[in-house]
């Protein structure tokens, strides 16, 4: 039995992680990966190396299951080379500065008059369009402008990251969903199209859950491990009821423990009355009830 993805030819010229996730998401699907570099190697291959004249381990990573080539997109010959490839290709991902490729005379429109077949996938920070869209990110700023690191860290302490790529690896996974659909549709309408995913897009996306907190006037930061309600509008008794008060996500309130620090698993949930009635897939109402109390979920209490 073949693979999913299986005569699927990507071209991918992106380098560090969006771009490269989105590619190595495509072969592990079976697709044919060819990895185009400079003469002089991707920035991380050897910009994050462990040892002089090794390849990184985070290219390793980023680059894995790929066929790679090398060619100076910057030279005549070498975009000759590229469109060459392009015109038996299925896919083209991309992460490179703000209309690099248009300037180099590969954007959509120039492949497409090659190869009408052609998905592009063009992974930037803010999109093509806007007044940030001339920017570059990496994840550390994706997650402070997007929401992340409000949400993250001490009270009294300097904004958190994550060590989770979900900037960088997270939108080159979105960005793998959207090049799916495009062969998907592709298989209908015999073209192809450019696919864009912008990281701020993702990384919002990813934080969507605690819209609801903003919305209810709840402040994301913690003192004296409580949740301070900000005033910000009159809430009405039916949203109270749907949600009362906020629950505590268990990466973001870590607790000192007999030999160190300890993240439950477990999501409190506050105030509910031990006599409502279980949701639905609940096992049996006793370890709902039993679950409910506040500060002592049931480790036995599973969905």
């Amino acid at each position: 039995m073949g693979t999913a993805l299986e005569g699927i030819r990507v071209l991918d010229p992106s380098f560090y992680e969006a771009g490269p996730s989105c590619a190595e998401s495509l072969a592990w699907l079976g697709a044919e990966v060819i990895k185009i570099e400079a003469p002089t190697g991707e920035p991380a291959r050897y910009g994050f190396s462990e040892k002089s004249g090794v390849d990184s381990v985070f290219f390793c990573l980023m680059n894995l299951n790929k066929k790679s080539v090398t060619l100076n997109l910057k030279s005549p010959r070498g975009r000759e080379m590229f469109q060459a490839l392009a015109k038996t290709a299925d896919v083209v991902i991309e992460n490179l500065g703000p209309g690099a490729m248009e300037r180099l005379g590969l954007g959509h429109d120039a492949l497409a008059k090659i190869n009408p077949r052609i998905i592009t996938a063009s992974v930037k920070r803010f999109g093509s369009e806007g007044p940030y869209a001339n920017y570059k990110s990496f994840e550390m700023i994706a997650q402070a402008m997007d929401g992340v690191m409000s949400l993250t860290g001490s009270p009294d302490g300097p904004p958190t990251r994550i060590e989770s790529g979900i900037g960088d690896t997270a939108t080159g996974l979105h960005a793998a969903i959207g090049i799916l659909g495009a062969i998907v549709q592709r298989g209908v309408t015999g073209v192809g199209q450019p696919v864009e995913v912008a990281q701020q897009d993702v990384v919002v996306n990813l934080t969507r859950i605690h819209f609801r907190d903003h919305w209810l006037g709840v402040s994301p930061f913690r003192a004296k491990g409580t949740v301070r309600r900000m005033p910000r509008r009159r809430i009405s008794i039916a949203a109270v009821r749907s949600v009362r008060t906020t629950t505590s996500s268990s990466t973001s309130r870590i607790r000192r423990c007999g030999r160190g620090w300890s993240a439950s698993s477990t999501i409190r949930i506050s105030r509910i009355r031990a006599s409502q009635t279980a949701p639905t897939g609940w096992r049996d109402a006793t370890n709902w009830r039993r679950s409910s109390k506040v500060g002592r979920p049931s480790a036995t209490s599973t969905r």
